[in-house]
């Protein structure tokens, strides 16, 4: 499947596995995490957390109790490397297949359209 951003909104998914748009901040990364959609915005609910979604599936990325931007940032890097170590070094592949099992079961995010099936 080969998907393009349809808009420069960000969503992230609610408790009902709904699309909700929030106001997103771009997150960065280096190796192969730097070519994932990530942003960084306060939580849905409730607003006085925030989060680092994936612009794709929307889900979290990052731990679901952070401070502030840079602790939910920083938990996203944490959690690439926890996950890079229980796949012995198969991170990006088994990443990339859980985003797409994420997508299969609540769609794709309203951020992206599909170009080819």
């Amino acid at each position: 499947m080969i998907l393009r951003k349809a808009n420069q909104k960000c969503y992230s998914l609610d408790a009902d596995k709904k699309f909700i748009e929030v106001k997103g901040y771009p997150v960065k990364l280096s190796g192969w995490m730097g070519d994932l959609d990530l942003f960084v915005h306060r939580s849905i609910v409730p607003n006085t957390i925030w989060q680092v979604s994936e612009g794709t599936s929307g889900y979290a990325a990052s731990n679901s109790q952070c401070a502030t931007r840079q602790i939910a940032i920083d938990s996203v890097i944490a959690n690439f490397i926890e996950f890079n170590s229980s796949y012995k070094g198969e991170s990006e592949r088994e990443f990339r297949n859980r985003l797409q099992s994420d997508i299969k079961k609540t769609g794709l995010s309203p951020r992206y359209e599909v170009v080819i099936e």
